[in-house]
């Protein structure tokens, strides 16, 4: 603590920084002195746009506005392929698979049984 106010009153002393007098009182004469001179006029011709110039941010816009249609309508096409679960179909699947493990079960095959019989060659 002893060395952390020692610092402190070694270096704060308030701003070591000083403005001259009257510096910044004729800043902006003394700037524009100091610049070279423009033509305006050469920026008054250049105003005048092309027709591309004028139809572009609409161009741009109309495609982005493709692109997010078309963007949506992949999506959406990829949403309705998925495939449409009948639940009839899907319970006579589920049958077939409760058949297959009750005849599995009642027969006491275990996994190690099945993976040797599948991998057993003759």
């Amino acid at each position: 603590m002893k060395k952390e106010n020692e610092i402190i009153d070694k270096y704060a002393q308030g701003n070591p920084f000083s403005v001259p007098e009257g510096y910044f009182e004729n800043f902006s004469e003394e700037m524009m002195q100091k610049l070279p001179p423009q033509d305006f006029s050469v920026l008054e011709e250049e105003k005048h746009s092309t027709t591309w110039q004028r139809i572009r941010p609409w161009f741009y816009m109309a495609a982005m506005f493709c692109g997010l249609f078309f963007m949506i309508e992949f999506m959406l096409e990829k949403t309705s392929s998925i495939k449409k679960v009948d639940p009839v179909e899907a319970s006579k699947e589920k049958q077939k698979d409760q058949y297959i493990n009750d005849v599995v079960d009642y027969s006491m095959i275990d996994n190690y049984d099945t993976y040797s019989f599948l991998t057993e060659s003759e």
